[in-house]
């Protein structure tokens, strides 16, 4: 079973790579800080400048709640303040190899954006190239379903050092504005222009464990948008580049 708790650490979710994790039969706590030199959500880039990054997660047998923030270093740049995330998610096995997460997310958003529900459900094989597919049905500003599948191969480079390479596409349906054809008014925002697939990005990543309560990681992820509002919020650009460095103590 140590296998499988393994796999659950290695759950990714949907958006800016949030960890869905769980312990299978411990309760263990995790923090985790970091920093970014922008932010990006789901492809759409919110802020064009520094954020910080708190992640809380509380993780009793099966169960997990994630509580996540990030904030801007200089909100007066484009409008975003901050978001504060929380998610429950429960995980279960499916095989030997692999397990499912189900759960609810909510999402408030202090500028950029309006604030986000949704239901979700995600997949995760182990071995090999890790992949890992998963659904998402939003149930408040954007009424749509956003689905994802991503690669993650790891590469031991000592015992302490792992090197990681992450593809990830994703896609969606029914997440397109509408609007009332008579007065005009937007009855319900879009987070994409149109069905389909939106974005993509590859993402390298080195992580440094210094003991088992205690690792470093950083690396940058290469943003592709292939939806038209994505590069109108970059400002016709398709392609963005994202750093990022985090720190994270474990207690279990």
């Amino acid at each position: 079973m140590r296998r499988l708790s393994k796999l659950a650490l290695c759950v990714f979710w949907m958006g800016m790579s949030v960890p869905m994790w769980a312990q299978l039969h411990d309760s263990s706590i995790k923090l985790k800080l970091g920093y970014l030199d922008q932010y990006m959500y789901r492809g759409r880039l919110l802020h064009d400048d520094a954020v910080y990054q708190g992640q809380f997660t509380l993780g009793i047998s099966r169960w997990s709640y994630d509580a996540i923030y990030n904030e801007a270093a200089d909100p007066a740049i484009d409008g975003f303040e901050r978001e504060t995330t929380h998610n429950i998610s429960f995980t279960s096995i499916v095989n030997n190899n692999t397990v499912s997460t189900i759960g609810y997310q909510y999402s408030d958003f202090q500028g950029g954006m309006s604030d986000s529900q949704e239901f979700f459900v995600r997949f995760a094989r182990s071995g090999g190239w890790n992949p890992s597919y998963g659904i998402a049905f939003d149930i408040d500003a954007f009424r749509g379903y956003y689905g994802d599948f991503a690669l993650n191969r790891l590469m031991p480079i000592s015992r302490r050092t792992v090197l990681s390479g992450t593809l990830k596409t994703a896609l969606a349906f029914d997440m397109e504005p509408e609007i009332e054809e008579e007065s005009g008014e937007v009855v319900e925002e879009g987070l994409f222009g149109k069905d389909g697939f939106v974005h993509s990005y590859f993402q390298l990543n080195v992580t440094y464990t210094f003991s088992r309560w205690f690792k470093l990681d950083f690396g940058g992820r290469y943003h592709f948008a292939h939806d038209d509002t994505l590069f109108e919020d970059r400002l016709g650009e398709e392609d963005e580049i994202v750093g990022y460095a985090n720190v994270t103590i474990s207690l279990q």
